[in-house]
């Protein structure tokens, strides 16, 4: 018997199939859905995001979006 095979049997070596943890790096993160709503304090058209999301912040929210075609600001937060 090879001397690497009796020490595995006797636990002094790690065996071939050992059982490796991933790191954490190799985990996906969990993706959470954004909720949506239309913001109370927001006036006139939504033209540019960053006031959009400034606004939604002050409401609580993560951040917000301007809507495409009806041009209103959307608060978004994650649900």
């Amino acid at each position: 018997m090879a001397r690497n095979e009796e020490e595995r049997r006797h636990g002094r070596l790690p065996s071939a199939s050992a059982r490796v943890e991933p790191d954490k790096a190799d985990v996906a993160p969990i993706q959470t859905r954004d909720c949506e709503t239309e913001s109370v304090r927001f006036a006139g058209l939504c033209i540019v995001e960053e006031n959009c999301a400034n606004v939604c912040r002050t409401e609580g929210f993560s951040g917000g979006r301007c809507s495409t075609f009806a041009r209103n600001c959307i608060c978004i937060k994650p649900c």
